[in-house]
This record gives C-alpha cells, structure tokens and sequence, in this order.
C-alpha cells in the first residue's frame, strides 16, 4: 500500500486488452512504448524544466496472452519526489489531455504515427456482422450510413467491420485511476490472485534503467520459490520428481552451493527444533 503521506516516484500504468485489439502485434507494442516514453520524457522538461532519459525510466512488465500491461516508474534528477498520489495523478491526467488534443488538431500524427493509431484502444472485441445476402444487407443501409467508420469489404459473405468504434467502447491505453490515497500497487516478482507465474511484474526486455550489477529477473521469485520448495520437500518429505527444474537451472554453481548450504542449515534447526519438541 502506497499511503497518501508518503511522496512518489511518478508510475504510469499501462494496459489494454489484446483480444480487443488482435491487430496491434509485439513490434508495435514496442514503437508504441517508445513514442510515448519519448513523448512523456518531453513533458516533464517542459513542466518541470528538468532533464531525463530513458535510462531514468524503470520498465517493468506484467503482460499476458490476454492483456499488455507495462509500468513506468521515473526518477527525477536530484531524488525529486510528487507531493503526494493526487499530484502525480494530475501530470499524467494533463500529459494524456495534452497528447489527445494533439491527436484531435493532427499535430501528434507527423511525430509519433503509432502512438497517434493507438493512444485510444478498444475496450472490448470489435462486433463483427456477416450479411449472406444482398436483401438482408439492404435493410441495414440507414444504419451504415450512420456510422462513417464502417468500411464494407466486397465478398460473397460481405463482412461490415468498425475500424473506430463509439467512444463508449475506446479507451486511452494509460489507466489515469490508480492515483488514489492509499492506493494498492503490485511488488516487483509479485502477481494478481489467481493469476500464473507468468504473469508476475518483472523487469521488460526494454527496459534501459540500470539496476545493480547481478540484479534481474532471474533473481525475482524462481529462485526464492525453488529454495523454499526444497525446505518444505526436506519436512514432509515429498517425493523428488526426475523432471522437476532444480536450483541449478536457475542459479550459478556458486549460488546453488550457497542455497544449499542454507537449506542444510535450515533442515538441521528444524530436526532439531522436533526432537526438543519430542523429548517435552
């Protein structure tokens, strides 16, 4: 919980969901991203007058099959810190305000082509209606005419498709909601209830910002997890699986001697923590 006394790095949540939007594939997910780090780097020298790049930028990456989802953690020159969530909910809320009036009056197009296609996503899966016949595609003529953004593609099953649904199904990529007091936010390694591993929050593969020499997303939860199964395996005395991954899939020679030395350890204050408890 981030509580509404302490003072926050500016977070830019991410999100969208990929059945909704089947066109946008991962190269670009990764222009997308890149247009608008640009775009956000450009907003804070000039709200700010203060000078970052992308290396300042924490990346992380909490995308499924079935959503993208990215956060953006940004350290500002000097350890410069947000009065509070409220704050930083204001930039971002006047950041993507500034960004849609671009896109509106055509200057956002000539800079950032990607961003401009996909500031706005759909919500939900776009309709799709199959008319097998002329005479039924003539009583739906008044409600083409409606819609300018139907495009009819000529085939024997003629398919009308919305490329730009009504605003009530698009929504901006950037969710501006999380800025709340006292407001819930995931721990690097960590992922939704009931979700998989896979999507646990983790550092993105484009990521520039420089964390400690050895620190990686190899070090996030699979080893704690393997290290922790072992003690648990060691007091119920679980099976061994020949295809189970071990430690050393994971770790280095010297890091599994380590661990294991630990695990002894741990084995040993626990047998003998049981005979005490015994002998009583």
């Amino acid at each position: 919980m981030h509580r509404d006394f302490l003072h926050p790095h500016e977070l830019v949540d991410i999100e969208y969901s990929t059945d909704a939007n089947p066109g946008i594939d991962s190269e670009a997910n990764e222009k997308l991203m890149e247009e608008f780090i640009h775009e956000l780097i450009h907003e804070i020298r000039c709200q700010f007058d203060m000078a970052i790049s992308r290396k300042d930028i924490v990346d992380l990456d909490s995308t499924t099959t079935k959503k993208f989802s990215r956060h953006l953690i940004v350290h500002m020159p000097g350890g410069e810190l947000f009065q509070d969530a409220i704050a930083c909910g204001v930039f971002v809320k006047n950041f993507v305000g500034r960004l849609a009036e671009e896109l509106a009056t055509g200057q956002l197009q000539p800079k950032c082509s990607t961003l401009c296609k996909y500031l706005f996503v759909n919500s939900k899966p776009v309709p799709t209606v199959l008319f097998k016949d002329s005479e039924e595609k003539s009583t739906d003529t008044n409600a083409q005419s409606q819609n300018s953004d139907i495009n009819v593609q000529s085939d024997k099953h003629d398919i009308i498709h919305s490329t730009t649904l009504p605003s009530r199904n698009r929504t901006c990529f950037v969710d501006t909601g999380v800025y709340t007091r006292n407001r819930l936010f995931r721990l690097f390694g960590s992922s939704k209830f009931g979700k998989p591993a896979s999507a646990a929050l983790r550092i993105a593969s484009e990521n520039q910002f420089p964390f400690p020499k050895g620190f990686g997303n190899e070090k996030v939860y699979v080893p704690a997890m393997e290290e922790t199964l072992r003690v648990l395996s060691q007091k119920t005395n679980f099976p061994k699986d020949d295809n189970d991954d071990t430690m050393d899939d994971y770790c280095s020679d010297e890091e599994s001697e380590r661990v294991s030395v630990h695990t002894i350890g741990l084995r040993l204050k626990y047998q003998s923590r049981s005979r005490r408890c015994t002998n009583e």
